[in-house]
């Protein structure tokens, strides 16, 4: 079990990625924007990566620094994919492929890459994560409105939550 550091992880990302910058979504006229399109929970719940750039809800501070580094290796899995990929393609593949709202497939793996990455960052920094509130939060957020009802199989989703349960714990 390691200490979170949120001001040396922090540093790690700017050292892979020197554009690196956290801001406040209440702050970007681009992430008002978006928020006109989607649930008022874009604005207050979530952090949205576009690029090298985390856009963080206003009661960011006031989460946990284990939080906030467990959703910063999260984001950081994110703006690995679409350096991968080129931003473009990626962003593509994440909002468009196959359908933007109820089978969306690379959103889903995409989200299956960074939410592993998630639960490693709990696990390093001694939170529950292999419990069966761990597995429903996490059903919820790929079968539910939160990320536009991405994947209607929630079987899969317990099959990978355990497999990656298995590998965290091997």
């Amino acid at each position: 079990m390691t200490t979170p550091d949120l001001a040396a992880l922090q540093a790690e990302v700017t050292t892979e990625f020197p554009n690196f910058s956290i801001v406040q979504k209440n702050t970007s006229k681009l992430m008002k924007f978006i928020a006109v399109f989607l649930t008022a929970m874009f604005m207050t719940d979530f952090v949205t990566t576009i690029n090298d750039t985390m856009y963080v809800p206003s009661i960011w501070e006031t989460w946990s620094e284990q939080e906030r580094c467990v959703i910063l290796r999260h984001e950081r899995i994110h703006m690995r994919q679409a350096r991968r990929l080129t931003f473009p393609l990626f962003g593509f593949l994440y909002l468009c492929v196959f359908f933007p709202i109820g089978l969306a497939y690379f959103r889903a793996k995409f989200e299956m890459e960074a939410y592993a990455e998630s639960l490693a960052a709990m696990k390093d920094y001694g939170a529950t994560y292999a419990d069966s509130g761990t597995r429903d939060w996490l059903l919820s957020m790929f079968t539910s409105n939160a990320y536009g009802w991405m994947w209607p199989f929630p079987s899969s989703i317990n099959v990978w939550f355990d497999a990656t349960v298995a590998a965290l714990e091997a």
